[in-house]
C-alpha cells in the first residue's frame, strides 16, 4: 500500500470510508492545541482566517462577499470569549 494510516474527522467518515473502500480508518478530530493557543484576554480586531485551497469549487469570492454583509453588532457576537 502507498500509505500508512487514514485519517478522517468523525466516526461518520470512517463508515463512510469502510463501506467505500472496505478500510479501515482513524478518527482525528480536528481541533486546537488549548495549552498553545491559550485566551490572553487582549483587545480584539475584526478579521477572517480561513485555511484550504484557493480552487473555484471553493467559492471564496462569495464568502469574502458574505463577511462583508455581516453586522457588527451580529459578528461579535458570535465570536468565542
Amino acid at each position: 500500500m502507498a500509505f500508512d494510516d487514514i485519517l478522517v474527522n468523525s466516526f461518520f467518515s470512517r463508515e463512510s470510508v469502510l463501506r467505500a473502500y472496505g478500510l479501515d480508518a482513524k478518527v482525528c478530530y480536528l481541533g486546537v492545541n488549548t495549552q498553545k493557543f491559550v485566551n490572553r484576554s487582549q483587545k480584539r480586531e475584526s478579521f477572517a482566517v480561513s485555511i484550504g485551497a484557493l480552487a473555484p469549487e471553493k467559492n471564496v469570492e462569495f464568502v469574502m462577499q458574505a463577511l462583508g454583509k455581516v453586522s457588527q453588532e451580529y459578528a461579535s457576537a458570535c465570536v468565542d470569549r
